[in-house]
């Protein structure tokens, strides 16, 4: 029950640091109808491992054109309609891994340790 309830709670701190981030990103960027979701979520990321991660602004469009890649190869997918629920996780899953491991050598020892700590946290605990 107590790992339900720490499950609920990590979820929980998710979505509100997704919403708040929301809230305050949208009003400094073009109007939402004029984006998709997956440019308002690599925003959101790049913004998050921009302040976490004190990435420099030359990082900061490297990153940002990986995201842009990762988002494309997304959308790809999504118009599939051929792909299920389930493998589509899994190439999404596949995607994002291959993202951050094109990251990785972007960052200083430093960045990278912060960055793989925070990989750690967001993978499932497994029993």
């Amino acid at each position: 029950m107590q790992n339900l309830l720490m499950k609920f709670h990590h979820s929980l701190r998710w979505l509100t640091f997704i919403i708040v981030s929301a809230c305050l990103l949208l009003p400094s960027v073009a109007p939402a109808a004029e984006r998709d979701a997956q440019s308002v979520m690599n925003e959101l990321r790049l913004k998050k491992w921009t302040k976490d991660l004190s990435l420099t602004a030359e990082q900061q469009k490297k990153v940002l054109v990986m995201l842009e890649d990762e988002g494309k190869e997304i959308a790809k997918l999504d118009a599939d309609s051929s792909v299920d629920l389930n493998a589509r996780k899994t190439k999404v899953n596949e995607l994002r891994q291959a993202t951050y491991a094109k990251i990785k050598p972007v960052l200083s020892a430093e960045q990278l340790a912060t960055f793989e700590k925070q990989l750690a946290k967001m993978q499932p605990k497994k029993k």
